[in-house]
Protein backbone atom coordinates (compact mmCIF):
# COMPACT_ATOMS: atom_id res chain seq x y z
CA UNK A 1 0.00 0.00 0.00
CA UNK A 2 1.32 3.65 -0.58
CA UNK A 3 0.23 6.12 2.50
CA UNK A 4 -0.99 9.47 0.94
CA UNK A 5 -1.42 11.57 3.94
CA UNK A 6 -0.22 10.65 7.66
CA UNK A 7 -1.44 12.84 10.74
CA UNK A 8 -2.84 12.99 14.63
CA UNK A 9 -5.55 13.66 15.10
CA UNK A 10 -5.45 13.62 18.88
CA UNK A 11 -2.86 13.41 21.33
CA UNK A 12 -3.56 9.54 21.59
CA UNK A 13 -4.37 8.36 17.84
CA UNK A 14 -2.12 8.50 14.81
CA UNK A 15 -4.23 8.59 11.88
CA UNK A 16 -3.01 7.45 7.89
CA UNK A 17 -4.66 7.53 4.81
CA UNK A 18 -3.65 4.88 2.52
CA UNK A 19 -4.43 3.68 -0.58
CA UNK A 20 -3.84 0.11 -2.43
CA UNK A 21 -4.75 -1.95 -5.64
CA UNK A 22 -8.35 -4.13 -5.22
CA UNK A 23 -8.09 -7.40 -6.83
CA UNK A 24 -9.08 -6.06 -10.06
CA UNK A 25 -7.20 -3.35 -10.34
CA UNK A 26 -9.45 -0.68 -8.80
CA UNK A 27 -7.63 2.27 -6.77
CA UNK A 28 -8.75 1.97 -3.20
CA UNK A 29 -8.55 4.03 -0.17
CA UNK A 30 -8.41 3.31 3.55
CA UNK A 31 -7.85 5.32 6.85
CA UNK A 32 -5.81 3.54 9.34
CA UNK A 33 -5.78 4.77 12.83
CA UNK A 34 -4.03 3.35 15.88
CA UNK A 35 -2.45 4.42 19.53
CA UNK A 36 0.12 6.53 18.65
CA UNK A 37 2.89 4.77 21.41
CA UNK A 38 2.16 1.78 19.28
CA UNK A 39 5.75 1.16 17.24
CA UNK A 40 5.94 -1.72 15.41
CA UNK A 41 9.42 -2.27 15.73
CA UNK A 42 9.18 -2.15 19.38
CA UNK A 43 5.53 -2.99 20.31
CA UNK A 44 5.70 -6.17 17.49
CA UNK A 45 1.33 -7.51 17.08
CA UNK A 46 -1.41 -5.00 17.33
CA UNK A 47 -4.75 -6.76 17.25
CA UNK A 48 -6.40 -5.21 14.61
CA UNK A 49 -10.46 -4.53 13.01
CA UNK A 50 -11.13 -3.77 9.33
CA UNK A 51 -14.53 -1.92 9.12
CA UNK A 52 -16.50 -1.42 5.70
CA UNK A 53 -19.29 0.85 5.12
CA UNK A 54 -22.75 1.01 3.71
CA UNK A 55 -23.79 2.23 0.44
CA UNK A 56 -23.94 5.91 2.11
CA UNK A 57 -21.55 6.11 4.03
CA UNK A 58 -17.63 7.09 3.37
CA UNK A 59 -14.29 6.19 5.27
CA UNK A 60 -14.71 9.35 6.86
CA UNK A 61 -17.92 8.93 8.28
CA UNK A 62 -16.29 5.94 9.78
CA UNK A 63 -13.54 7.37 11.30
CA UNK A 64 -15.44 7.74 15.15
CA UNK A 65 -15.13 3.94 15.01
CA UNK A 66 -11.41 3.99 13.70
CA UNK A 67 -10.67 6.30 16.48
CA UNK A 68 -12.51 5.02 19.36
CA UNK A 69 -11.02 1.42 18.14
CA UNK A 70 -7.48 3.20 18.32
CA UNK A 71 -8.11 4.68 22.13
CA UNK A 72 -8.70 0.79 23.08
CA UNK A 73 -5.93 -0.12 22.46
CA UNK A 74 -6.55 -1.79 18.75
CA UNK A 75 -5.17 -0.68 15.14
CA UNK A 76 -8.45 -0.09 12.80
CA UNK A 77 -9.20 0.57 8.90
CA UNK A 78 -12.02 2.13 7.46
CA UNK A 79 -11.75 1.33 3.79
CA UNK A 80 -13.76 2.89 0.77
CA UNK A 81 -15.70 0.82 -0.75
CA UNK A 82 -16.11 1.06 -4.39
CA UNK A 83 -18.09 -1.48 -6.24
CA UNK A 84 -16.84 -5.19 -5.87
CA UNK A 85 -13.57 -5.33 -3.96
Amino acid sequence: FTVTHSFLSTQYIHHEIISFNGANGRKISAIIARPIDFKPEQNGQLGGVIIFHGILASKEWMSYYTQSLAMNGLLSMAIDQSGII
